[in-house]
């Protein structure tokens, strides 16, 4: 008895740090996904079958995000002590234990209505592919292990950071196309800069998400925080001017509203005097 409880020990050891280093290099995979795909161009034909290589970038990281945390939930599964009872899930009692899963149960319903309209549509194959049901299949497998994984303040921050700086480089770029520089894409000299999401509403959109995510770094209390206020004024300065560049007029309807949530946000949450003293 003994020899055997050893051995099962030494596996539930093993097991436990065979999951450690799934859940570590689904992290990565993610943070490393949400900071490359917004920075590479939109080229046409550069990858078969595919149209644009951001895309096949997105679902390549989303593809292994998913077969990594399913290999994790079928490992889970297999070392569960068993209870002999039936399992009672009830998708209402565990939605009702926390607010934030209304918004899975809303993603996945989303989910489904593109799943189901694709299936209904007169052409699926072209539903299917590009810009629509695998784009979107994509988005959905990065949301849900933004929500499921990153739950600590180290996470968030590392996932903050990645935001800002791929939305500060973009930015930075959009600057460069709009007074005539462009060696990589064709957006040099143009009215509108879009960096490199091949359409300025697309590169504005992403801004609307950046900007807020730079402003809310303002507010935790840290050391040598006048540097850090200075960094981060200066990436706000480059991504507002990005956003202005981009002369889409959704985006700043979207911007002027977020920047009020993030507003009464910050001082729902008791952070007034936090905005203040880093305006």
């Amino acid at each position: 008895m003994t020899s055997r409880a050893r051995r099962r020990n030494q596996q539930l050891i093993e097991t436990a740090s065979i999951l450690q280093r799934i859940d570590s290099t689904i992290l990565w995979i993610t943070l490393g996904t949400l900071f490359v795909v917004p920075l590479i161009f939109g080229f046409d034909n550069f990858v078969a079958v595919f149209s644009e290589l951001k895309l096949v970038t997105l679902h390549l990281g989303a593809g292994l995000i998913a077969i990594l945390w399913l290999w994790q939930i079928v490992i889970n599964k297999i070392n569960a002590p068993e209870t002999g009872k039936p399992s009672d899930f009830d998708v209402l009692s565990w939605a009702a234990k926390s607010p934030g899963r209304w918004l899975i149960i809303a993603a996945v319903l989303w989910l489904l209505s593109q799943v189901i309209s694709t299936i209904l549509s007169p052409l699926p194959i072209i539903s299917r592919s590009g810009y629509n049901l695998y784009d979107n299949i994509s988005l959905f497998v990065i949301f849900a292990v933004v929500a499921r994984k990153f739950r600590t303040e180290r996470r968030l921050r590392l996932l903050v950071l990645v935001l800002i700086s791929s939305g500060t480089i973009s930015a930075a770029y959009s600057l460069a196309q709009h007074f005539g520089w462009d060696p990589i894409g064709e957006g040099g000299g143009r009215s509108r800069a879009w960096s490199s999401f091949s359409n300025p509403i697309n590169f504005g959109s992403y801004m609307v998400m950046t900007i807020p995510a730079t402003l809310a770094m303002a507010l935790p209390k840290r050391e040598r925080k006048h540097l850090w206020l200075g960094i981060l004024a200066v990436a706000v300065g480059l991504q507002l001017s990005g956003l202005w560049f981009s002369g889409s007029r959704g985006p700043y309807i979207a911007f002027v509203t977020g920047l009020i949530s993030f507003g009464i946000i910050a001082i729902w949450i008791g952070q007034f005097k936090a905005i203040a003293s880093s305006g």
